[in-house]
Formats: structure tokens, C-alpha cells, sequence
């Protein structure tokens, strides 16, 4: 018919998140296998020659400190909106925050087919009682993981942190309150990660602007 294809483009590509944000959320389908048994393949690449773009960043501080991170920044705001895991942390953190700021608080769930440019995420592995740190607590995980129920509600939570972190375009920060039995598994999923950073609070101030 006269048609001559020159190139080949692959649908696999990700042509709106920055490499980086993809890498991150790559990270949950891997460790979706060891939940399933399942050989999942990657949902997508990052698009060739693309800036690695910023790493997730990942603030973990007491609760106190990050609502003043909030605030101080006043985020969450229209260019950059924060995410919780149900409606019950929604409630409570708009209760927190100005009114202003409560307008740009939404759950994960409602806000799934949706995206940003930057995203905030309040404590996202917090969803069916932490089961995702249980399941990776340095003492109680083993125990934890013997229970089928346990690794069901583990791949649900998984299937939710997936969402949130593909809702960010360029920007991508998770509030994670401090506890001694709590972020387990965003140590696990994303410490020492090229494509996530733990120590770089003043970035907060490029969130928004």
C-alpha cells in the first residue's frame, strides 16, 4: 500500500513520569511477585533519553513535624495535592490544616485515573491496620507472613500504594509519620534506592512552586 514504517514505538513506554517515579513504582511490582508467586512484568520503561528527573522523596518525622512541614510550606495547595490511604485520615488531616489547604486532600482512592504534576502521599502503607509493616517487621514479619489472610491483605495494600505512586508526573513525596513499629516496609521497598532519597527535607520547598 505504499506505507514504509521507519521506526517502531514502543507502547510500553512512559512518556509522563520522570524515570525515577517509574523506577518507584516498578519497585511495588517486584515485590508484588514475592506476595503472588506471580512473574509480573513491569507496567512500563522509562522513555529513552529522558532526564532521571527528582527521586521520591520520603520525609519521615513525628506527625507534629510534618504537619509544620505543611504548613510552614503551605502544602498541600492547587499545584500539588496530598493523598491518604482512606477517608478517616482524610477527615482527620484536613481537621489539622487549614481550610485552605483541606480543599487539595483527597484519598487514593478517588483520585485513581487521575494525576499531577506533584503529588504528596500522607502515610500510605498505613491502609488494613499496617499489615504491610507487619509483614516486613524485623521480628513479628516472619509470623506475620505464615498467615494467608495476612499476605491477601498485603497484596491489596500493594495494589494501593501502587495507585498513589503513580499519580505524580514529576514530584513525588511521602509523609511518613515516625514510629518504632511503623515504615517497615518503606525501608524495605525503597531505602538505599537510586531513585528514592530519606535525607533531604529542605526539598519539601520545591513541592507546589
Amino acid at each position: 500500500m505504499g506505507v514504509h514504517v521507519t521506526e517502531e514505538y514502543r507502547l510500553d513506554e512512559n512518556f509522563r513520569s520522570t524515570p525515577h517515579l517509574v523506577s518507584a513504582a516498578n519497585r511495588i511490582l517486584d515485590i508484588s511477585k514475592t506476595y503472588s508467586g506471580q512473574n509480573k512484568t513491569h507496567l512500563q520503561r522509562p522513555i529513552k533519553g529522558e532526564n532521571e528527573g527528582e527521586p521520591m522523596f520520603v520525609f519521615e518525622k513525628p506527625e507534629s513535624e510534618l504537619l509544620e512541614m505543611l504548613n510552614q510550606n503551605n502544602l498541600p495547595n492547587s499545584d500539588c495535592l496530598l493523598l491518604t490511604r482512606d477517608e478517616k485520615t482524610k477527615k482527620d488531616l484536613k481537621n489539622k490544616v487549614s481550610e485552605k489547604q483541606s480543599s487539595f486532600i483527597e484519598t487514593i482512592a478517588r483520585y485513581k485515573g487521575l494525576e499531577d504534576r506533584d503529588v504528596l502521599l500522607w502515610d500510605p502503607c498505613s491502609g488494613s491496620d499496617n499489615i504491610l509493616d507487619l509483614l516486613h517487621h524485623p521480628k513479628r514479619g516472619e509470623q506475620t507472613r505464615g498467615k494467608i489472610s495476612n499476605i491477601t491483605s498485603g497484596r491489596l495494600e500493594l495494589n494501593f500504594l501502587f495507585v498513589a505512586l503513580t499519580r505524580a508526573r514529576y514530584l513525588l513525596g511521602v509523609f511518613a509519620p515516625e514510629d518504632i513499629d511503623r515504615q517497615h516496609f518503606l525501608h524495605h521497598a525503597f531505602r538505599e534506592r537510586d531513585f528514592c532519597n530519606f535525607d533531604s527535607d529542605d526539598k519539601i520547598q520545591v513541592f507546589g512552586s
